[in-house]
């Protein structure tokens, strides 16, 4: 069981490593801590954990690029190293345009509003020209665009309930890989509440492929519990 948990927790290690996303490694951080918390982990065990997955991730890393690797460290480094000015970026910038024309266009419409399907124009810092686009980077905004703040309000409704099941489940769950898989479920559910912020994962088909594992995982020890087998095999 430890080297399969070592071998997902590498391969997972090396995905977000290489994703050059910094977004993502900051939710990925939060999301063992939260974890963590959770399962009321000794911190020493945690740090422990984590060095063992570092020490492997560079084994991995080494097993696959060779000596090469090292650039690809440095490359790493240079990315990390600019998350304490995250304005300097012209990405950042471009999302701050869309995310101001977004505004404009909920003020104007902020109780149900325009749809799924509803497209908007900005400036683009990058192509130097205007696009037109119906994905916003802000998953927060793009709720409020699409469906106004009562589609938003109906959504977290749903969607902290299905996070409190994941937690009460999870200190229900009889079996330790149940149990560890939804902690960690848990940890990624609040993490994506911040990292939706510039990245959307409310309704993106990765993220929403998780999102539903996980309240499925939840509902069947739930389930379990009550004694309900049949729906729990359904």
């Amino acid at each position: 069981e430890f080297w399969v948990a070592l071998s997902v927790g590498l391969v997972s290690a090396l995905a977000l490593a290489i994703s050059f996303s910094r977004g993502f490694w900051v939710a990925g951080l939060m999301a063992i801590a939260l974890s963590a918390v959770a399962m009321r982990a000794r911190p020493g065990r945690v740090l422990g954990l984590m060095v063992v997955l570092a020490c492997a991730v560079l084994a991995g890393a080494y097993a696959a690029f060779g000596w090469r690797m090292f650039g690809v460290l440095s490359s790493l480094a240079g990315r990390f190293s600019t998350i304490s000015s995250p304005l300097a970026e012209v990405s950042v910038q471009e999302r701050l345009v869309e995310s101001k024309e977004v505004l404009k266009l909920i003020s104007r419409n902020p109780i149900i509003g325009y749809g799924l399907g509803t497209a908007f124009r900005y400036m683009s810092l990058t192509r130097g020209f205007y696009r037109e686009v119906s994905f916003v980077h802000n998953g927060y905004l793009f709720l409020v665009l699409k469906l106004g703040i009562v589609g938003l309000v109906s959504y977290f409704v749903f969607y902290f309930r299905g996070v409190a099941l994941v937690l009460r489940s999870a200190r229900e769950a009889a079996s330790v890989w149940v149990r560890s898989s939804l902690f960690a479920a848990f940890g990624v559910l609040l993490a994506f509440l911040m990292l939706s912020l510039t990245s959307p994962q409310f309704y993106t088909k990765d993220a929403g492929l998780i999102i539903a594992l996980a309240l499925a995982l939840a509902q069947a020890v739930a389930l379990s519990r009550r004694g309900d087998t049949s729906e729990v095999a359904a």
